[in-house]
C-alpha cells in the first residue's frame, strides 16, 4: 500500500509539473511571435522608415503571424485530441506512395537542411486501412523534424517494412543537438530537441503524431542511441 501511494503520489507531482511547464510553454510561444507583431506594426507606422524597411518589418509581420496560426492550429488540435472529436475515414491506402507524396510536398525544406534523405520499402507498394490525412500529418511532422533538428549534410534513412500483419516505418537521423532528453520526453506537449526554443513550429508535432497514430491502434516510438535518433511508426494492416 505504501509503494502504490507512493507511485500515485510520484505520478501526480509529475503530472502537475508537466500543466506547469505546458503553461509556460503556451505562454512563451504565443507571446513572443505576438511581441514581434506588435513591434514592427508600431515601426511602420513612424514616418521616417525607408520603403526598404517597410518591406523588412512587413516580411516579419508575415513570418510571425505564420507561426502564431500554426502554434494556435496544434493547440486547437490537441484540444479535440483530448476531447475525443476526431473522427477517423478509413481507406485503404499505399504507405509507400504517402510519404513519398510528404516529401515531394516538403521537398524545398529537406534541400534547404542540407539533409539528404534515403527511403526504402520491402516492396513498391504497401497497403493499410489508415486516414491518409491523418497519417500524412503524422509523416509530414516527423520529416520536418528531420529538416530541423538532423546535423547538416548528413543522411537520414526512412525504412518501410512490411512484416506479417503489421507495417513499421522507420525515421533515423543524427541529431545536429546533443540528445540531454528522455527518450519519452521528447513526445510530450511542447517539448523541442531544441531546448534553446530557436526553431520554429509549436513544439507539438510528435505529440500529435503520436496521438493520431494512436488514434488508428498503432504505436509511435522514440529510440535514441548516443546522436542517433530514431521514430518508429507501428500500424496494424
Amino acid at each position: 500500500i505504501k509503494q502504490g501511494f507512493k507511485q500515485a503520489v510520484d505520478k501526480e507531482v509529475a503530472s502537475q509539473k508537466m500543466k506547469s511547464e505546458l503553461i509556460t510553454n503556451v505562454s512563451h510561444d504565443l507571446k513572443t511571435p505576438l511581441t514581434a507583431i506588435i513591434t514592427y506594426a508600431d515601426l511602420l507606422k513612424s514616418e521616417n522608415i525607408t520603403d526598404d524597411q517597410k518591406i523588412e518589418y512587413i516580411g516579419i509581420i508575415d513570418k510571425k503571424a505564420n507561426r502564431l496560426a500554426v502554434i494556435i492550429e496544434d493547440l486547437f488540435e490537441i484540444s479535440k485530441l483530448n476531447s475525443g472529436s476526431i473522427e477517423l475515414e478509413h481507406d485503404n491506402v499505399d504507405i509507400v506512395s504517402l510519404i513519398d507524396q510528404t516529401m515531394y510536398e516538403l521537398e524545398n525544406e529537406i534541400q534547404t537542411s542540407g539533409i539528404i534523405i534515403k527511403k526504402s520499402s520491402t516492396k513498391d507498394k504497401i497497403y493499410c486501412n489508415i486516414d491518409s490525412l491523418k497519417m500524412h500529418r503524422v509523416f509530414d511532422n516527423i520529416i520536418i523534424n528531420i529538416t530541423k533538428y538532423a546535423l547538416p549534410q548528413t543522411r537520414a534513412y526512412i525504412n518501410i517494412i512490411e512484416d506479417g500483419d503489421n507495417i513499421l516505418i522507420e525515421f533515423k537521423n543524427i541529431s545536429k543537438n546533443e540528445i540531454n532528453f528522455r527518450e519519452e520526453q521528447i513526445v510530450e506537449r511542447f517539448v523541442r530537441g531544441d531546448e534553446s526554443r530557436s526553431t520554429e513550429g509549436s513544439g507539438l508535432g510528435l505529440a500529435i503524431s503520436k496521438s493520431f497514430v494512436e488514434l488508428h491502434s498503432g504505436t509511435l516510438r522514440v529510440l535514441t542511441d548516443g546522436d542517433l535518433f530514431k521514430v518508429i511508426v507501428k500500424m496494424k494492416k
